[in-house]
């Protein structure tokens, strides 16, 4: 008897977000969830009561990982706020963190679910983003700007600029920091 896999929550939001990303809201649905997975519709059913609840935590672990996490990581270890900026621009390039931006964002074009999480997410990037360039020094207004500076570059580089080598976005990372910092 071929044993079956076991599969945690987790893996079930990662192949939603993924597939979210490739194909679009209406395939992240239990049916091509399980199929993409190799398990039955029950595997889905241990974890969530339905697609809505999917759904939702599928926002939820959006969130904490690729915001709270990433926010919580690019402190530890700082010596000083220019550290720490530094340390959350080269987590986002590295790791490809702005990867289901362009997915999330049309997705809450017509869900109020998704577009509510977007806002709270948005929101708490701009206030840590700001809190940090305040930290180095940047008035209130001068702070938010260059805040909000990074988040449009960070949000649609990895959207627009695909093709660009390790090699260039660790370039452009130093040269993007470099601005964003000058008085």
């Amino acid at each position: 008897m071929k044993k079956s896999k076991q599969l945690a929550a987790e893996d079930w939001l990662k192949l939603a977000l993924e597939t979210l990303d490739n194909e679009g809201i209406h395939k992240v649905n239990v049916e091509y969830l399980a199929r993409k997975l190799g398990v039955t519709k029950g595997s889905f059913y241990w974890h969530f009561k339905n697609r809505e609840t999917l759904l939702k935590e599928m926002l939820n672990y959006w969130a904490e990982t690729l915001t709270t996490d990433v926010i919580q990581r690019s402190r530890q270890s700082s010596k000083d706020a220019k550290e720490t900026l530094l340390k959350l621009m080269t987590i986002i390039t590295e790791e490809k963190v702005g990867r289901y931006e362009a997915a999330i964002r049309a997705w809450s074009m017509h869900d109020e679910i998704a577009k509510t999480t977007l806002r709270k997410v948005d929101k708490q990037r701009l206030k840590y983003i700001t809190s940090v360039f305040t930290d180095i020094g940047f008035k209130k207004a001068d702070a938010e700007i260059r805040a909000r500076m990074m988040l449009y570059y960070q949000v649609a580089e990895q959207g627009i600029f695909l093709s660009d080598s390790k090699e260039k976005r660790k370039k452009l990372l130093k040269q993007r920091f470099a601005f964003l910092t000058r008085e």
